[in-house]
């Protein structure tokens, strides 16, 4: 008889992944068990991507809408718009001015729904406003990709696929800080 030959273990296998109650992705790999917020995780993914994308050549697919979308700025939003407009087309947003205090959104970015634009728009106009300087660019770019990212980010209570969570996971893994939201 001979021996059957001995089984190797990995170094490192993918987790087996399951929600909790649709705000947290646990699971168990080899070092132990692991439980990530998954708003807080997808934030920190968009954000670095959001971040990349801002500062390359580059810009965010978008797509065109059939009827503008109609959105009242405050006071502060309508003199911060101009500073951050070419940053918003970046990631995917053509905003026109529609007269008085109304701009139109003409295109939104093509992984955002349309019920979010409007909401995004806001944040990142708050976020920026909220940031101070408006003459560092790379601080308008941090203001914009974190609301960027908090806006697209899987939000709690949101019922992942496992193959969304694997991917999730994956993406999260090679980010520069992975155990950090961008809001600390």
């Amino acid at each position: 008889n001979v021996p059957p030959p001995p089984v190797e273990t990995p170094p490192w296998a993918p987790p087996t992944l399951f929600q909790i109650a649709n705000t947290y992705i646990a699971g168990e790999d080899s070092d132990g068990l692991l439980i990530i917020d998954q708003h807080a995780a997808h934030t920190r993914v968009l954000y670095e991507q959001a971040l990349e994308t801002l500062q390359s050549t580059s810009s965010v697919d978008s797509q065109e809408l059939l009827f503008p979308e109609l959105i009242d700025f405050t006071k502060i939003e309508k003199q911060l718009f101009p500073s951050v407009e070419a940053q918003l087309k970046k990631l995917g947003f053509h905003i026109e001015p529609f007269g008085g205090d109304t701009y139109q959104i003409r295109a939104i970015p093509s992984n955002l729904p349309l019920s979010r634009a409007t909401k995004a728009v806001h944040e990142f106009l708050d976020d920026c406003a909220a940031s101070g300087d408006q003459a560092d660019m790379v601080k308008i770019q941090e203001s914009i990709a974190k609301a960027w990212a908090k806006t697209n980010a899987f939000q709690a209570g949101d019922k992942l696929k496992p193959e969304e969570m694997a991917s999730l996971m994956g993406q999260l893994m090679i980010t520069e800080d992975p155990l950090k939201s961008p809001y600390g």
